[in-house]
């Protein structure tokens, strides 16, 4: 007689304990009436096993107590975006939307068959296939949304909807970028886009005093362009970042110092 996890309901099926200690009931029946014909009574098991059950009335008890439900890895995924909304910065909520929008489009119709056991390295080969060949995104954006699974899984798994942990070993951004081109400016480039005559074109000043601070204090963009009067205090550019939601303190020395003029 066979019996293991691969007979249960999974754990992605809302009220699944429920279903699965009815399930253990009927089967510690069965082998218990299995036994007893083949040891005792010395006959062929199964009528003996149909009758029984019929006379202990156990399958006339309401299997399903309670609705089963399909929770799809997609739904789980929609909610991890919702729990992460009040934590995280908007941006990141953007990409995590757009990397589920992609998954969406690369399931189809089959997301109530794929299930967490299905997130393997065989996926994860199909899955980069369809993103760049498909969506026709660059490895580095392609390295961007695969790094999005694994907070997705370990939030998954710390809440019991996921018991696989190969995906561990899977989904390394690097694996999937190239080497951007950086350049560097020099002195005499950088002398002259702080000295170049935008004052008939206020969206390109302000765009080259968004740059100018960027480069000399390091902050990304995304805290630049939201800086305000108040975040400048003295000699000190006091904010915090959008991204770690940390505080920090910048000093603003000379080079820029005409900048918040």
């Amino acid at each position: 007689m066979r019996s293991g996890n691969e007979d249960r309901v999974k754990r992605n099926c809302t009220g699944y304990a429920q279903v699965n200690w009815n399930l253990v009931e009927i089967e510690t029946k069965v082998q218990d009436l299995y036994q007893y014909a083949k040891r005792t009574l010395k006959i062929e098991p199964f009528q003996y096993i149909k009758e029984e059950l019929l006379k202990s009335g156990v399958l006339e008890r309401p299997i399903v107590t309670v609705e089963v439900t399909y929770v799809s890895v997609l739904d789980r995924f929609n909610e991890f975006i919702e729990k992460r909304k009040s934590t995280d910065a908007k941006a990141s909520i953007k990409i995590y939307t757009t990397t589920y929008i992609h998954l969406c489009k690369f399931i189809g119709t089959k997301y109530k068959l794929f299930n967490f056991e299905d997130i393997n390295s065989a996926f994860q080969d199909k899955y980069i296939s369809y993103l760049l060949k498909d969506a026709q995104l660059t490895n580095t954006t392609v390295g961007k949304h695969l790094m999005i699974f694994k907070p997705f899984l370990h939030w998954a798994t710390d809440r019991g909807y996921n018991t696989k942990t190969d995906y561990q070993k899977l989904f390394k951004r690097t694996e999937f970028e190239t080497d951007a081109t950086t350049f560097a400016l020099t002195w005499e480039e950088l002398n002259c886009i702080e000295k170049l005559e935008l004052s008939e074109n206020q969206r390109l000043d302000r765009v080259r005093d968004l740059f100018l601070i960027s480069y000399y204090t390091g902050m990304r963009f995304s805290d630049v362009s939201t800086l305000q009067p108040h975040n400048i205090q003295g000699s000190v550019i006091r904010f915090t970042i959008i991204k770690t939601k940390e505080s920090i303190s910048i000093p603003i020395i000379p080079p820029f110092t005409n900048t918040f003029k």
